[in-house]
């Protein structure tokens, strides 16, 4: 496979788009995506700007490989976690890599950073769907994002399929991870700058999606942030909105919200260690 299977900036965002085998599927730079079918990538859709490799000057707008200022509906697509094995050997599902990629160097899989800041690979999971974070305030190197008001990610009519938590060959793997959500939050500082931030954990609405051979605890999972020490805390600010497609029951009035969703929010403590 690829680091990208598909890098969609502009133009026409309901294609049919087919990515298959590859480290990130689809990196989405449009405010929506659609029509999307992605079968065993490590992140089948990830709000991201891909460039193939960093400028080589540090500290400019061009040094990054960035999470999305712009995508804000992903809709009417399948995303298939693990194919079924079809006995012959001949599916991905088959053997036991790691699909999400990793390692130092730009071609080892996707992942966001910049080259004065450092880079972080998507390697909490083997395999996800769709792996949203936030977006960043695309500025130096050295400065911090913002908040962007009113801003959530919303996931209508997506269909999950084959994810299973903890696969056969022990890879985790879930359908909706926020594993870069609250990415630089309190990092140390690396070369005399901090990592490439937002300040907060964007919130996600789920409706009108079905989670098919997913189980409910592989539909959804809050990330922890590093284990690394960093002191990134801004995961504990993650909410999901559900109208009853990820729980898999029907809104009970005394449950939900004013407008009929369940509140999901990430047990993480918002306090530094």
């Amino acid at each position: 496979g690829n680091a990208v299977g598909y890098d969609v900036q502009a133009g026409c965002t309901s294609l049919k788009l087919l990515p298959y085998r590859n480290s990130a599927g689809v990196t989405v730079g449009t405010s929506k995506i659609a029509n999307v079918i992605a079968a065993e990538n490590g992140m089948a859709i990830v709000p991201a700007k891909w460039k193939t490799k960093p400028d080589e000057i540090p500290n400019l707008p061009g040094d990054v490989l960035t999470t999305s200022t712009a995508l804000d509906l992903v809709e009417n697509s399948t995303i298939i976690g693990r194919t079924p094995d079809d006995g012959s050997g001949d599916v991905r599902s088959s053997n036991c890599d790691i699909w999400s990629g990793g390692g130092d160097n730009w071609h080892d899989g996707f992942k966001v950073g910049g080259s004065l800041t450092g880079f972080r690979h998507y390697d909490e999971y083997a395999y996800s769907g769709f792996a949203y974070s936030g977006p960043y305030n695309q500025k130096r190197g050295s400065e911090y994002g913002g908040v962007f008001d009113g801003f959530h990610y919303s996931v209508e009519r997506v269909n999950f399929y084959g994810f299973s938590g903890v696969d056969s060959c022990g890879r985790s793997n879930v359908a909706i991870s926020n594993e870069m959500a609250g990415d630089g939050e309190g990092s140390t500082w690396v070369g005399g700058a901090a990592h490439w931030a937002k300040s907060t954990c964007y919130p996600v609405v789920i409706r009108k999606s079905s989670f098919s051979a997913t189980p409910t605890y592989a539909r959804l999972r809050f990330s922890k942030g590093p284990s690394d020490q960093t002191y990134e805390v801004g995961w504990a600010l993650c909410t999901v909105y559900d109208d009853g497609s990820l729980l898999g029951r029907t809104p009970e009035p005394a449950s939900v919200n004013s407008q009929g969703l369940y509140q999901l929010v990430a047990a993480h403590r918002h306090e530094w260690p």
